[in-house]
């Protein structure tokens, strides 16, 4: 009797201690949405079954129609890096430059101030709903670093509408205001820093830290040796190394022809001097520096 109370007793300690498994947890149980990498999507929009009717409940009372319209489709564009072939280097592409697209979205929708920064927390919290199990949040990092190794580079225009949806004729025209300001402002970045730039195609290169943003908000740091070297970049780089170059050499020669021409033989001088009234000696000095200019 004795034994068998403490034997009771061992596995009561043990059940509460969660060792045996006295009592399933449901909460345990994956769910039917989480079963798979990609999730259901049984009305094929594109959208994870399990993530649309949250964002209705949580998100599409908080902001207006098009605000909305941004986030589907964002959601539309993670549901993309779930489902696509890591290893086509064709499509990691165009999948990366889709997400670019739909940053760039918000931000012509949103605009800027506190509407922008409302915009990137819907944002974070639908990252958080999408790539929320272990194996998502790994295939999304995995499709940042694949498309890395792809030398993947934004196409996106600042000024180009990326949106998948239409809009109003008045907010377009608010958009493409707002567009031209930030295309103005890059451009006088990218001209203080010394890169030559065409003024009719500016990329938007501050679509990457948006777009890799992990879940908590933050971009994931990732190895140096992971990042390859953008080689649109590294071209215009050396484009403006090399004007620097030129101008130096240029100015040298410049300085070294000027010295050249003041360092005429005293000799020389006197000889071009002698048997001239005193008023001539003065002009003929004087052209010896600074010559005349031709006049017709």
């Amino acid at each position: 009797m004795k034994i068998k109370n403490i034997t009771l007793a061992l596995c009561l300690v043990l059940c509460f201690a969660g060792l045996n498994g006295c009592k399933k947890d449901k909460n345990t149980t994956v769910s039917e949405y989480d079963a798979t990498l990609s999730g259901i999507d049984a009305d094929n929009n594109k959208i994870r079954d399990d993530i649309e009717p949250r964002m209705e409940q949580e998100m599409k009372s908080s902001v207006n129609e098009y605000e909305y319209m941004v986030l589907q489709q964002n959601a539309r564009v993670f549901q993309e890096i779930l489902n696509v072939d890591l290893e086509n280097e064709l499509d990691v592409l165009r999948v990366r430059d889709h997400m670019d697209q739909a940053i760039n979205c918000g931000i012509q929708i949103y605009g800027d101030g506190l509407n922008f920064d409302h915009y990137t927390i819907l944002l974070t919290q639908l990252r958080q709903w999408y790539f929320n199990t272990g194996k998502r949040k790994d295939r999304r990092n995995e499709f940042i670093l694949r498309s890395r190794e792809y030398h993947f580079e934004t196409t996106t225009a600042i000024d180009e509408y990326t949106c998948d949806f239409e809009v109003p004729d008045a907010l377009m025209k608010d958009i493409e205001a707002r567009m031209e300001i930030r295309r103005q402002k890059v451009i006088k970045e990218l001209k203080e820093k010394g890169i030559e730039v065409k003024e009719s195609n500016v990329n938007n290169s501050s679509l990457e830290s948006l777009a890799e943003k992990d879940t908590s908000g933050t971009s994931p740091e990732f190895p140096d040796e992971n990042k390859p070297v953008s080689v649109k970049s590294n071209s215009v780089q050396e484009t403006a190394e090399k004007k620097q170059d030129t101008d130096k050499n240029e100015a040298t020669a410049e300085n070294s022809a000027a010295d050249a021409a003041n360092e005429q033989p005293a000799a020389e001088k006197t000889d071009a001097a002698k048997g001239q009234p005193a008023a001539e000696k003065t002009d003929a000095a004087s052209q010896s520096e600074f010559p005349a200019e031709k006049t017709e």
